[in-house]
């Protein structure tokens, strides 16, 4: 009788303490593999992702034009950068055009083009392959060059053409610098 007290009263312990611990360490897991909830700022200007919470997945590869968070390096203070809300517009393989801030992918301008309506005067400078990581030296507002993604590289800009660090900063961003994806 009394070593069935002493079994129960184990297995009371055991249970006690492995089941907060087992789902403790699958959210861990869940959270370093899979995914996480990100809480996108309360910004208008991100659409109807502002002040939502959003499930970023850490698997797969970005679509154009999807919602993504990124680890950004700036080349300018040499120190990586905080997790930046993003969108993927550019994918491996296509051509991005910078004209003084405004950009354009496979010829379509991706924000509004205020500064210039005919690209055809234009003398772009066409960076060589080993370049694309650091496009230019020179500000934002007075560059011109164009690249094309090789494969594993995104070309991510900020929800507002004046506002944020985005690869019209660093250039373009490989796969392994994008935290999160997220997932409708």
């Amino acid at each position: 009788m009394k070593a069935t007290c002493e079994k129960e009263k184990r297995k009371a312990t055991w249970t006690y303490y492995a089941i907060p611990l087992f789902f403790a360490l699958l959210v861990v897991c869940v959270r370093l593999f899979v995914g996480f909830l990100y809480h996108a700022p309360q910004d208008p200007r991100l659409g109807h992702h502002a002040g939502r919470y959003i499930f970023m997945s850490r698997l797969g590869t970005p679509l154009r034009g999807q919602f993504v968070l990124a680890s950004l390096y700036n080349k300018e203070t040499q120190k990586e950068v905080k997790l930046q809300p993003l969108f993927a517009v550019g994918i491996p393989g296509d051509t991005i055009e910078i004209y003084k801030g405004d950009c354009w992918i496979n010829g379509k301008p991706w924000y509004t083009p205020d500064s210039l309506r005919d690209r055809s005067q234009i003398h772009w400078v066409d960076v060589p392959i080993q370049q694309a990581s650091s496009p230019t030296a020179l500000p934002i507002q007075t560059s011109c060059y164009r690249l094309v993604l090789r494969p594993g590289e995104y070309w991510l800009l900020s929800y507002s053409k004046e506002l944020g660090l985005d690869s019209r900063h660093c250039g373009p961003i490989h796969r392994k610098g994008i935290k999160g994806i997220a997932r409708p």
